[in-house]
């Protein structure tokens, strides 16, 4: 791939990490290709025979809130009753009808990634309702239009930058060099046998998650280190921790042969987590 032609250094990232030797292996190890069973989100494509078949391509169900809750995300019940029986139900169908469901991200134009397009109003759409918020906003839509819409969240930010637009990065890199990118995408998927219902989009999205999480400490490791950092910041002189332990509201950590529970701190916890957390 020609690496000057591409926006950096958002391209630069993506292609060293879908480039990297342990992609296909990644792969495989995701969805679980003669392997134990895989990650719970290699069941987001396929489940119930997929959301963007034609017969509920246009309109949110609950077999497609499940495959979302695959990724590890919540949507409130709240919203999920607005979005079955809902007005937001009703007004998210109009613009699906509107989004080509047999179109790749390398194929699309500009126009149908941009502000007044209407997969950007079903982003907006999405994003704006209670408790849903960016990231399962876009995951909803990559289950309907998962040629078109890709899956992104805290990892894959993490991992490749933080572009204007991510879309807009993203189809830019996935056209350039002639669609050099879309195709090595294509390679993996057929290298890791993985079936051709899982687009160029999704491979791209695991292998760069696989990828970067591996490279990252563990939750557990990330909330020891946090806990350390808030209390020295409180002057505890705290020197070593053992374990952690989150009980939604109140952290218990223990250091030595000594237990604590942390009940003010929680939001020097989170706030500090929110920075350095690849969520």
């Amino acid at each position: 791939m020609s690496l000057p032609d591409l926006p950096h250094p958002f391209a630069e990232r993506l292609h060293a990490l879908v480039t990297d030797a342990g992609s296909v292996a990644d792969l495989r190890r995701y969805f679980g290709i003669d392997l134990p069973p895989g990650a719970a989100g290699a069941r987001f494509e396929a489940l119930g025979g997929g959301g963007d078949r034609p017969a509920v391509a246009d309109a949110v169900t609950a077999e497609d809130l499940i495959a979302v809750q695959a990724l590890s995300v919540t949507v409130p019940a709240a919203a999920v009753l607005d979005l079955l029986e809902g007005h937001v139900g009703t007004q998210l169908s109009t613009l699906l009808r509107a989004i080509p469901r047999d179109l790749d991200m390398a194929d699309a134009t500009e126009a149908d990634l941009a502000p007044s397009s209407p997969a950007h109003k079903a982003w907006h759409l999405l994003r704006d309702q209670p408790g849903i918020g960016w990231v399962t906003a876009g995951n909803i839509l990559a289950r309907k239009r998962p040629r078109l819409l890709p899956v992104y969240g805290g990892v894959v930010r993490c991992a490749v930058g933080r572009p204007g637009s991510f879309w807009h990065a993203l189809h830019s890199t996935l056209r350039a060099d002639d669609c050099a990118l879309q195709r090595e995408l294509l390679i993996l998927r057929k290298a890791a046998g993985i079936p051709e219902t899982v687009s160029a989009l999704r491979v791209c999205d695991v292998v760069v998650w696989m990828r970067h999480r591996l490279r990252q400490p563990s939750q557990q490791q990330r909330r020891v280190r946090t806990v350390i950092l808030a209390r020295k910041h409180e002057g505890a002189g705290l020197s070593e921790s053992v374990d952690v332990e989150d009980f939604g509201t109140t952290y218990r950590f223990r250091a030595a042969d000594d237990s604590y529970t942390v009940e003010p701190l929680v939001s020097i916890l989170r706030r500090t987590r929110r920075r350095s957390a690849c969520e």
